[in-house]
């Protein structure tokens, strides 16, 4: 039998950084890792990740250490391994750009103090955030890493990440690392772009995941199959979960394969047993939970490994006692909702915290309303404006991580009824939540798809009000000024302008406050019926791009209200859309309308709306289909609540017609 050609795998050691990072919250004392630091020096790791990321955050705010002595300190035992940290770029290890002098100073200190090898990254892969940390390694002769900051979307091709890895081999990088924060990688696409990569460079390619999809000893392996020089793991009591594969798995999984480690894996037992007492200890005496469950759905709304571990912990830091629910769908459930109402009952929040997009905080507020009534059903959750009293056992508290729904300061919720193929709004000021953080950075890390559905329920959201029978002067400039913001910044959000990304998450707020009290009309009506009406034939209609297709329908339709056309005309006039009369300015705008879906990548109606919400020559959605339910559809659409608000009232036969025109994007001619 013919020996095996040895291609060893090297082994990064993530158990001083980013394990307890993802886990525990970056609370692991320097005191704790010192007694075992001679072993892990002996294991035969290419290198030991030990400093960067929060270390600095945590070191001074929780833990009251200088993070500098940490790294002397490290480097005095690690005699043998090298020594590894993370860096964010521009931004050192905060959270805002500095100065090159600073970036090129701290680099300078960094290798000084101990570390030889630089994860360099920048979330929104700018390589300019980049240049001037690689240019100070090299100057410093540390070793230079350049991370890809993996995510998804369509924009993320092979194509893409091959150009940007080449460009930064030319930088200056002396390794490129595949960074995948939120274990989004999967096994099958992780070989063709380690492939790839290995194909375009004369550097070395690293592999960085976490465990959050449940993906991550898979995706390893079929990497390294496909020629990763390096990949990152932890130590067993801190692997896995939101945290890296686990050390002895991978090690063990590798022996006697042209892949072998060459670790001793009976070496890493006593460290391993050393950390289990360390994790324990910390546990108890902050209180943390340490584990997350895996949750496939982090594909879709992308949290960082860490993020999870700090949220719950900072909570409980403050007094409180936090138990998380998690696996909430897009387009939340009847079914989602009793299951966390049921958690809810069994632990007994005094606040209830909801975190992420429309639909986890849309589902929060219904388990919110199921858990203080536990015998109401949901068709009595659904009765307009006809709640009862919230807030005898909880307060409610929302954190938008997107810009759109305006959820978090609403007195609106959507809820899907799967088995009807129907999205129920539940209405009631009740459910307005107590307290909203509307912070702009928080959605900096949207996918591009995000960013267009969610900016243009927005506008909706405020031309709506605008037009809407319930307006007032003091929703009116609520509704003006968000139209004006998100005309100006919502295309370059698209296109990653980060600035207008912030501004964009102010501008959805306004247009949430618009609404919520000024009420909405029709386009949210049949995107709420519309929406879930097809599922079974494999796909939903996502709501923020519904309304993008049925916002210049519902303009053409409404407009031959006198009232409604003018207000029409007084939004064309606030966006400089020009227009002799009412009726060019309403023409315009829907024009301009059109046209932002096109700047978007959004279809113009059901019939050209791809599986993936993209335009498609043939949508999910067969004709037959569409026809055979449109009656259902549109009585549906004129008995929710959006559409009593509406400036013209639908007859049936008027909704029908119009979601015909919806269907094939045929003029609004009645």
């Amino acid at each position: 039998m013919a020996e095996l050609e040895k291609k060893p795998v090297k082994i990064v050691e993530t158990i001083l950084r980013d394990a307890h990072q993802s886990q525990i919250a970056t609370r692991m004392t320097t005191e704790q890792m010192l007694p075992i630091v001679d072993k892990l020096d002996k294991v035969g790791y290419h290198a030991v990740e030990c400093w960067g990321g929060a270390t600095f955050d945590a070191s001074l705010r929780f833990l009251h250490e200088d993070p500098w002595e940490r790294l002397r300190k490290l480097r005095d035992g690690f005699k043998n391994t090298k020594l590894q940290m993370l860096f964010r770029g521009q931004n050192i290890l905060g959270y805002r750009p500095y100065a090159d002098d600073v970036v090129e100073y701290f680099v300078q200190k960094s290798a000084a103090n101990g570390i030889d090898i630089i994860r360099i990254f920048d979330c929104l892969n700018d390589l300019r955030n980049l240049q001037t940390a690689v240019s100070a390694a090299n100057k410093e002769k540390a070793h230079a890493q350049v991370a890809l900051s993996y995510t998804l979307g369509d924009a993320y091709t092979l194509e893409y990440w091959t150009d940007i890895a080449k460009r930064i081999e030319d930088m200056g990088a002396d390794s490129i690392c595949i960074k995948d924060m939120s274990g989004l990688l999967k096994p099958f696409v992780a070989e063709d772009l380690v492939k790839k990569l290995k194909a375009a460079l004369d550097i070395p390619v690293q592999l960085h995941t976490h465990c959050t999809s449940g993906f991550g000893h898979a995706t390893y392996l079929k990497a390294v199959e496909a020629g990763v020089d390096i990949i990152d793991t932890a130590l067993a009591p801190f692997s896995s979960d939101t945290s890296q594969p686990c050390t002895e798995t991978m090690v063990r999984a590798l022996e006697s394969t042209e892949y072998d480690t060459g670790i001793d894996v009976k070496k890493l037992t006593p460290i391993s047993k050393h950390f289990l007492g360390v994790k324990k200890r910390i546990i108890n005496e902050f209180n943390l939970k340490g584990y997350f469950d895996i949750n496939p759905n982090v594909i879709d709304f992308q949290i960082p490994g860490g993020m999870l571990s700090n949220l719950t912990n900072q909570l409980k830091e403050a007094g409180m006692e936090v138990q998380l629910f998690e696996g909430i769908e897009s387009d939340p459930s009847v079914e989602t909702v009793m299951r966390g109402a049921k958690a809810m009952e069994e632990f007994q929040p005094d606040w209830i915290v909801a975190m992420g997009g429309g639909s986890p905080i849309d589902a929060a507020k219904a388990m919110w309303i199921k858990y203080e009534y536990p015998d109401i059903t949901f068709e009595e959750m659904c009765k307009v404006f006809g709640m009862p009293k919230l807030r005898k056992k909880a307060h409610f508290c929302a954190i938008s991580l997107t810009s759109g729904t305006a959820t978090e300061v609403t007195a609106f919720a959507v809820i899907t009824d799967y088995e009807k193929g129907i999205k129920y709004p539940l209405a009631d000021f009740e459910i307005t939540p107590d307290v909203a953080i509307v912070d702009p950075d928080l959605a900096e890390t949207m996918p591009q798809k995000l960013v267009a559905h969610t900016g243009m329920d927005a506008m909706t959201h405020a031309i709506e009000a605008y037009v809407s029978t319930a307006n007032c002067d003091f929703t009116d400039p609520l509704a003006l000024y968000a139209i004006r913001m998100i005309q100006a910044d919502l295309v370059d959000s698209y296109n990653g302008d980060m600035a207008k990304r912030d501004s964009m998450h102010n501008a959805q707020c306004l247009a949430g406050m618009a609404f919520s009290n000024a009420l909405l009309g029709i386009v949210h009506s049949m995107a709420h019926k519309t929406g879930a009406a097809f599922a079974d034939y494999g796909a939903h209609i996502i709501h923020g791009a519904a309304n993008a297709m049925y916002l210049p329908k519902v303009i053409a339709y409404n407009a031959k209200d006198p009232t409604a056309k003018a207000r029409y005309g007084v939004i064309a006039d606030k966006m400089h859309l020009g227009g002799e009369n009412d009726d060019e300015k309403v023409a315009l705008l829907i024009q301009y309308l059109r046209g932002m879906n096109d700047d978007l990548n959004i279809p113009h109606c059901i019939g050209h709306y791809g599986p993936d919400s993209y335009p498609a020559e043939q949508g999910f959605v067969p004709e037959n289909v569409f026809l055979e339910r449109l009656p259902e559809i549109a009585k549906n659409a004129i008995a929710d609540a959006c559409t009593g608000s509406n400036p013209r009232q639908p007859t049936q036969e008027e909704m029908e017609k119009l979601l015909k025109c919806c269907y094939y994007d045929t003029e609004v001619d009645f």
